[in-house]
């Protein structure tokens, strides 16, 4: 039986399910136990994080995706173990966060994750992710971004769509002026609020005309 070297960090992790998967004599209970613990650590410590981050900066409510029954696409060899693995955390990460949350009187909401990461921030639609450097993303306009800041401005804005009432075709009407089945509709992005807003503003400044 092959002994399970220690694994430090999630690269080395992966790199060895990857280069001895195909291994039949390989334990793989050990490295998910592994896995698990090192995931269970890191909740732990990940939400402890997250919670006084929050009450630093006077947050009355911590976001996170809905990732219950969300199945991320297939990716390269080896990504289906990878997604299990980051699976396993944001679970252990959700209940640690709703845990500590309760404790220190805050609220946790949970929003629609389709196309957070896929979308541009500003409304410039898909964005494709950088080759040499996965932690960046490319914008149609030809900007590049953190990956995952883009998908943070896109998660915050879901939830203030969500208390605003700016879902579904309310969404799409705010950013085109109108509904139309011939455009392709784009997920709720940031540039959602700012289209909402401006909006208001217009109204707001529209004169009155005065009836006889």
């Amino acid at each position: 039986m092959k002994r399970v070297p220690n694994l430090k960090t999630d690269a080395e992790v992966e790199a060895f399910l990857e280069q001895n998967l195909s291994d039949l004599d390989f334990d793989c209970k050990a490295i998910y136990r592994k896995a698990r613990h090192r995931n269970l650590d890191m909740a732990q410590r990940l939400s402890r994080e997250i919670v006084a981050f929050a009450q630093e900066y006077g947050a009355q409510t911590i976001v996170l995706e809905h990732l219950k029954h969300y199945r991320p696409r297939a990716g390269r060899k080896g990504a289906t173990l990878r997604q299990r693995f980051h699976g396993w955390l944001h679970g252990l990460l959700t209940r640690r966060i709703r845990e500590r949350v309760e404790e220190a009187g805050l609220l946790v909401e949970f929003v629609n994750p389709a196309g957070t990461s896929e979308y541009a921030y500003d409304g410039s639609g898909a964005v494709k992710r950088d080759v040499r450097n996965w932690s960046w993303v490319k914008f149609a306009t030809g900007k590049r971004y953190n990956a995952d800041l883009n998908a943070c401005y896109n998660i915050a804005a879901r939830f203030f769509a969500k208390m605003l009432g700016l879902t579904g075709s309310n969404a799409q009407a705010c950013v085109r002026g109108k509904s139309s089945a011939t455009q392709p509709r784009i997920p709720v992005t940031l540039s959602t609020l700012w289209q909402h807003a401006q909006v208001i503003a217009a109204e707001h400044e529209a004169p009155t005309t005065a009836l006889a």
